[in-house]
C-alpha cells in the first residue's frame, strides 16, 4: 500500500511540474476537451424556425384541421369520453342506412395514453373506423397544413415543447414542413430534440438532434 501511495505522489508531482512549465498549452488542451464535451451533449440548431403555438399540443384541435386523403361521403371524429362527435363532415343522413357500433378503443390523445379517440367514415357503402396511428396516417394522406404535419409527428409520439424552440418550432418549405419536436420521457425526465421533415405527400422522416434537457427526477401522473 505504501508503494502505491508513493507512485501516486510521484505522478502528482510530475503533473505539477508540467503545469508550471507549460501553463498556456495545458489551458488550451483543457479548454478544447471541455468544448468538445459540451458539443457532444448539446443539440444543434437551425435558424429561421418559428415557435409553434402550444395550444396545438391538443390533438383534438389538430383533428379539426384534417383534410382527408379522399372525399368521403361522411366522416366524424369522436374524442375521448364524448357522447357525440366533435366534428362531422358530409351527409349525416347516410347514417340511417347503417348500423353504427362504436369501438371502445382507439388512438391515444394524451401523453399518458389514458385517453383514446376514433374516427368513423363511410366509404363504398361500408362503415370503417380509424383506431390506430397507422390508420390515422393513411386517413390523412397528403399534408395540407401545419396542423396535419404536427399530427403526423404526434403519431410518432412526438410533442411540442411550449418553452424551447428546440422542441417546438417549424419552418414552411417548398414541398412541406420542417419541424423541431420533442420526445419526452418521464422517469427520469429528459427532453430530446427531434428534427422532422414531412413532404406534401405525407412522407415522414425524423432524426435525433440531441438531448437538451435532463433531470434526475421523475414525473408522476
Amino acid at each position: 500500500m505504501k508503494g502505491i501511495v508513493f507512485i501516486n505522489q510521484v505522478l502528482v508531482n510530475k503533473y505539477k511540474e508540467y503545469m508550471l512549465k507549460c501553463p498556456i498549452s495545458t489551458f488550451f488542451i483543457i479548454s478544447f476537451l471541455a468544448l468538445v464535451s459540451c458539443k457532444n451533449n448539446e443539440s444543434s440548431w437551425d435558424t429561421g424556425f418559428i415557435k409553434i403555438d402550444p395550444k396545438l399540443n391538443d390533438l383534438n384541435k389538430l383533428i379539426q384541421k384534417i383534410e382527408p386523403n379522399k372525399n368521403y361521403i361522411y366522416w366524424e371524429y369522436m374524442p375521448e369520453f364524448a357522447t357525440k362527435p366533435s366534428r362531422t363532415e358530409g351527409d349525416s343522413l347516410i347514417l340511417r342506412k347503417h348500423k353504427i357500433v362504436r369501438p371502445n378503443y382507439g388512438f391515444p390523445t394524451c401523453a399518458a395514453g389514458m385517453c383514446v379517440a376514433h374516427i368513423m367514415y363511410i366509404d363504398s357503402g361500408n362503415v370503417n373506423y380509424v383506431t390506430s396511428f397507422n390508420e390515422l396516417r393513411t386517413f390523412i394522406g397528403k399534408v395540407n397544413n401545419l396542423e396535419e404535419a404536427i399530427l403526423l409527428s404526434r403519431t410518432d409520439h412526438l410533442f411540442i415543447d411550449r418553452d424551447d424552440l428546440k422542441g417546438g418550432s417549424f419552418k414552411k418549405v417548398s414541398n412541406g414542413f420542417k419541424l423541431y419536436m420533442m420526445r419526452h420521457d418521464y422517469c427520469p425526465e429528459y427532453k430530446e430534440s427531434i428534427k422532422v421533415t414531412i413532404d406534401s405527400s405525407g412522407n415522414f422522416d425524423s432524426k435525433s438532434n440531441g438531448i437538451y434537457f435532463r433531470s434526475s427526477e421523475c414525473i408522476q401522473f
